[in-house]
């Protein structure tokens, strides 16, 4: 008599009986947070609040100096217009109060907060602008210090600041760009589908060399996006901190953000990548590393959660979050990365977050089954993962059980098979 297999093609039916919990940040402790950690962010200087924009709405400053000359991408650029609505252009003045994208721009551009700044009303601060040093090297600046948004409006106001610093002692024309964010609360004019500040057309970041070449801040053009306590809040990020050595800013201080122009080619400096981690699932085993890019090894990675640690996950020594999760919801952290730089030792801080889906309930038994023998005892266990308990099963209509087997509510085929065949469950 030849062996009987049976081939088994699992599709019970399950009934569920466990549903995960969510465990929610909260929204009113990270603004608290966003609007205390920035205050080391926007340098004090005062040669920067040299001069002054007349009070206007979508105005801009005469082509000014900027005391060193600067390599923009080839161009040799020695002076800027400061546009009242939160950017610099080299090429000419720009009035426009609508944010555009950066990424297909005609315009060389280097904006903070590209947005519908007026400072018409007496309750906002003007634009101010200057020479100034810092850490020995010559750097231009412009204050956007409480300025208000159109139309005469300051019941919100932003404090954000553009600085550019000669950096000849790498190359001549190189320089560093400084984006310091120390509040933004408002995001829209009302000339752009704003209403009380909020949504329509939102402010964008970034930089352009007019061509083909620009970087957009993350978050850009996104309703809430650059908020204080929003998910890229400007005010809780850095692309690079200030080095241990610096006097008088604080390492890693949120708010700030530096680009390298180096050689004619501007990078995002010392970057974290991977921080918005793709979703992982409860019982399932996950892991993702983290990416560093213009820094150099040993890394150092910090990890501070906003309310709890993502149950099940931890952060290891070299940027890899691993685990295997335990309960579903949203979790929302900060990573801090040291290392060195050509500056020397340095740290930085990004946002990151990672939702853990609830279990997903699948079965795990492979098929086909171990073959039975005819007049032997014959007994298979089918196994699920996605929920430790609470599992009911059953077979399908159509399914065909050998005579002498049966099939029971914990998932147990037993029983001495009867007849030679194969058997579809």
């Amino acid at each position: 008599m030849t062996s009987p297999s049976i081939y088994v093609f699992a599709r019970p039916a399950l009934l569920l009986a466990a549903i995960a919990g969510v465990i929610c940040a909260s929204e009113v402790t990270a603004q608290a947070q966003a609007t205390t950690t920035a205050a080391s962010s926007v340098r004090t200087n005062p040669a920067f609040n040299t001069t002054a924009i007349a009070r206007n709405d979508d105005g801009s400053s005469a082509l000014v100096s900027l005391g060193f000359t600067i390599n923009l991408f080839g161009k040799i650029r020695t002076a800027a217009y400061v546009n009242n609505n939160g950017n610099l252009t080299f090429d000419s003045a720009l009035s426009t109060f609508t944010p555009f994208g950066l990424k297909k721009t005609a315009r060389e551009i280097i904006a903070p907060f590209f947005a519908d700044v007026d400072t018409r009303p007496a309750g906002s601060k003007q634009v101010f602008f200057g020479l100034d040093t810092i850490n020995g090297h010559r750097a231009f600046g412009a204050n956007y210090i409480d300025v208000g948004y159109y139309s005469q409006h300051v019941d919100k106001t932003n404090s954000f600041q553009v600085v550019l610093i000669e950096r000849e002692d790498q190359h001549p024309g190189d320089f560093d760009i400084e984006f310091n964010y120390q509040r933004i609360s408002w995001e829209t004019g009302d000339a752009s589908g704003g209403i009380n500040g909020f949504g329509g057309t939102p402010a964008t970041a970034g930089w352009s060399n007019g061509t083909d070449t620009s970087y957009e801040l993350p978050g850009s053009l996104i309703p809430g996006a650059f908020l204080d306590g929003g998910p890229y809040s400007l005010v809780r990020q850095s692309l690079t901190g200030a080095p241990v050595r610096t006097p008088g800013v604080t390492q890693g201080s949120s708010g700030r953000l530096i680009f390298r122009a180096r050689d004619g080619v501007i990078g995002p400096g010392v970057t974290i990548s991977g921080g918005q981690f793709s979703d992982a699932t409860v019982g399932i085993p996950y892991s993702a590393a983290l990416g560093v890019s213009g820094a150099t090894p040993p890394y150092v990675w910090t990890f501070q959660s906003d309310v709890a640690d993502p149950p099940g996950l931890t952060l290891s020594s070299g940027g890899v979050l691993s685990g295997t999760p335990s309960v579903a919801g949203t979790y929302s952290f900060t990573l801090g990365l040291t290392a060195n730089s050509e500056d020397g030792p340095i740290t930085i801080y990004q946002r990151g977050s990672i939702t853990i889906q609830p279990p997903t309930l699948r079965i795990s038994t492979g098929c086909p089954l171990s073959d039975a023998y005819v007049g032997s005892p014959y007994s298979q266990s089918f196994k699920a993962v996605g929920l430790a308990n609470g599992l009911i099963w059953t077979l399908g209509d159509t399914a065909n059980l050998p005579p002498g087997v049966s099939f029971n509510s914990s998932g147990l085929l037993a029983g001495t098979p009867q007849l030679p065949g194969t058997y579809i469950l």
